[in-house]
């Protein structure tokens, strides 16, 4: 993995283009200029006049960042729901009674999807007609028992719910 050295802020324009193409940076910053702010892990600064000892360890540490950034995610906790309605996150764990494992589990079943109200009353209540607050009765209740496993329901407004991890 190659990281381009830049002058700061003499190659702002080339910055910007590798920015784009996540092309790793190190940029090299002028006595008096002020360094720039970037979130980006792919980008890394030192101040000039800097030994070739500083700017080589720079390049090192941003050539291993970039290649755990793109060796992808470490697996999280995992969000399971079992039989007797438990839900896990990791090791934190919730009992959920029936209708609401139902919902979560309808939830689940669209991970990273909406889910519409019509489906989350079908799987909380397949066989019967329900009034509509009932379902917001329940999700209310679903939302203050999934604090514990840093579960959030997020309402999508005119659309339903969908599951935020």
């Amino acid at each position: 993995m190659d990281v381009v050295i830049l002058q700061w802020p003499a190659e702002e324009e080339r910055r910007a283009s590798l920015l784009d193409c996540g092309t790793p940076r190190l940029l090299l910053v002028g006595r008096t200029a002020l360094p720039p702010v970037s979130s980006d892990p792919r980008e890394d600064w030192v101040r000039m006049p800097s030994s070739d000892r500083d700017i080589q360890a720079r390049v090192a540490g941003l050539t291993l960042r970039c290649r755990e950034q793109d060796s992808g995610p470490t697996p999280g906790p995992t969000l399971s729901l079992d039989n007797d309605g438990i839900l896990s996150n990791g090791r934190n764990w919730v009992a959920l009674p029936p209708i609401e494992a139902a919902l979560v589990g309808a939830l689940l079943d669209s991970s990273g999807s909406v889910v519409s109200r019509a489906t989350l009353q079908n799987a909380a209540w397949p066989d019967r007609d329900t009034p509509p607050n009932t379902l917001d009765v329940h999700m209310t209740r679903l939302r203050r028992r999934l604090v514990p496993v840093d579960v959030v329901v997020r309402t999508v407004r005119s659309r339903g719910y969908i599951l935020d991890i």
